[in-house]
């Protein structure tokens, strides 16, 4: 175990928020032995994306999420901190599912909230080599809700990362149309 207190570490952001790059500048500089759960590493094994550069199949979703909250009742049943389940946590029933069993395992659950313009999300998820598809991004904005106290049950604290853009990506972000419905959605995003 690396921490006296066990930390269970929660994102919340669509694709290109920071969620990875928060891992690996902060997490896992300053907690060399910490945890990264990652549905998306789980999926592309599953998927051989590699060799198929295929990264998403509805078909094996229920496989992908089973497999990740196993390795995540593993490590806490061990005791390992923190951990880092790196994925989008979109709604508080998919915040509520990782919460839940680090709550009942005495972590201190810590939800993550990338407080980022979303346009600067998808200029970010465009430079990515597999993007998420720009439909999928907005259906992701759609049903977004922003991670509160009270209010998500089984969360101890919430801590605000703001990512602001480069030049570069002000520029991009000038040159991307979303539609009125998502402009004005409250999001983490905006």
């Amino acid at each position: 175990m690396s921490t006296t207190i066990k930390v269970l570490y929660i994102p919340v952001g669509i694709p290109g928020c920071g969620k990875t790059t928060f891992w690996n500048d902060r997490v896992k500089k300053e907690f060399p032995k910490a945890i990264r759960i990652s549905p998306d590493d789980i999926r592309r094994k599953h998927l051989n994306s590699e060799v198929t550069k295929v990264f998403f199949d509805w078909d094996i979703e229920p496989q992908v999420w089973e497999e990740s909250y196993d390795l995540l009742k593993y490590h806490l049943k061990r005791g390992y901190s923190p951990i880092y389940f790196d994925a989008t946590h979109l709604t508080w029933r998919s915040r509520w599912n990782v919460s839940n069993f680090g709550q009942k395992a005495g972590y201190k659950v810590i939800c993550v909230h990338f407080f980022i313009h979303p346009k600067l999300c998808f200029v970010r998820n465009l430079a990515r080599e597999n993007p998420v598809p720009h439909d999928a991004m907005v259906d992701m904005l759609r049903t977004y809700t922003s991670p509160k106290m009270p209010g998500d049950p089984y969360i101890d604290e919430i801590q605000q990362y703001k990512l602001q853009p480069t030049e570069e990506e002000r520029v991009k972000m000038k040159k991307i149309s979303l539609t009125d419905e998502i402009k004005n959605k409250k999001t983490s995003c905006i």
